[in-house]
């Protein structure tokens, strides 16, 4: 009897496993690709210019980074709290509208 259950709890965790694993995945992607110009824009300026350039470029990537992450993470963190109040409250209309608004 043990077993069976052990066995039904390993299945449950890997089918959780799965289903976050399936989520994520276009947004893992997505954020790896976000970097690639990044890497083609410093792999280009490194072969062609000077130190001084690279180093412009570096600094450029990870202020353009910073400023857009910052900007991003703040309205996405805004609109959880949004979406949760709502979900909570069961106001599917007002998630909707938060959802196509932003």
């Amino acid at each position: 009897m043990r077993d069976i259950q052990e066995n039904d709890d390993r299945l449950i965790w890997q089918d959780k496993l799965r289903n976050v694993v399936s989520h994520s995945f276009p947004a893992t992607i997505a954020l790896f690709l976000s970097f690639v110009p990044e890497i083609i824009n410093l792999s280009i300026v490194g072969q062609n210019y000077d130190k001084f350039h690279v180093n412009a470029l570096g600094l450029a990537s990870i202020l353009n980074t910073l400023i857009l992450f910052t900007i991003m993470y703040g309205i996405s963190g805004a609109l959880f709290t949004i979406l949760a109040q709502a979900y909570g409250a069961k106001a599917y209309s007002e998630a909707g509208h938060a959802l196509n608004t932003v």
